[in-house]
């Protein structure tokens, strides 16, 4: 997966969270959809923190997705949510159980 496809599916990821504190822990399936690394994962919160998407608590170690769109405007890519779904199906997660376990949490 190239780098921009694997922000698509953790930028879906952090939306469906619809704003809730999350922990980059929460976010192992964004890791087992992409191939990525946590190092990966963390460069990535740092980047949509200094963009403005994303606010991090150091205290708790959490962040919040902001109102503020953390890319630029670019030309249309793909679809984020097919992408996601793409790449979670690839790496064989139970999407209706990744769901559940969504809804459970808010």
């Amino acid at each position: 997966m190239d780098p921009a496809e694997a922000r698509a599916v953790f930028d879906q990821a952090v939306t469906a969270l619809d704003g809730r504190p999350f922990a980059p822990h929460e976010l192992g399936e964004v890791l087992a959809a992409t191939g990525y690394t946590r190092a990966w994962l963390h460069k990535v919160l740092r980047e949509r923190v200094e963009a403005g998407g994303l606010e991090h608590d150091r205290e708790s170690g959490t962040y919040r997705q902001t109102g503020h769109s953390p890319l630029p405007d670019t030309a249309p890519g793909p679809d984020p949510a097919a992408a996601l779904v793409e790449a979670l199906r690839a790496a064989g997660v139970d999407l209706q159980a990744l769901l559940r376990a969504l809804r459970d949490q808010s």
